[in-house]
């Protein structure tokens, strides 16, 4: 049995992600707010604008490059946010040691065509 989450995009793809909101798993801020971005697994991804990373200020270069990155990035809810942008973005550097780096996030329609016959899905 497989149970994931799942949004609808604008252009009404169902993508698999829990969050309605892209901050906390995409690095993308959100709409509105003030925060830099995730803040790593359980965070809301607001925060003080430090991209999840602590420090006492240095490094204000790779700061500037996180916050030039996010402001090209799409944001706000995932309901907001065509498939092609959404599928741009890096669903899996928040989580871990970065070994999920570069993971996007994928189409309902693929987890059912990679698991077609080998496992129950409950929508």
């Amino acid at each position: 049995v497989l149970h994931t989450d799942c949004q609808l995009t604008l252009d009404g793809q169902v993508a698999i992600l829990h969050d309605e909101q892209l901050g906390r798993t995409t690095r993308a801020p959100r709409r509105g707010g003030s925060g830099g971005g995730a803040g790593g697994p359980g965070s809301d991804g607001g925060g003080d604008g430090g991209g999840g990373r602590g420090g006492d200020g240095g490094g204000g270069g790779a700061q500037q490059q996180d916050h030039q990155q996010q402001q090209q990035q799409p944001q706000g809810a995932v309901a907001e946010v065509a498939w092609r942008e959404l599928s741009a973005l890096d669903a899996g550097g928040w989580f871990g040691d970065g070994r999920w780096a570069g993971e996007r996030v994928p189409l309902l329609a693929e987890l059912l065509a990679r698991y077609r016959g080998r496992a129950h899905v409950h929508l």
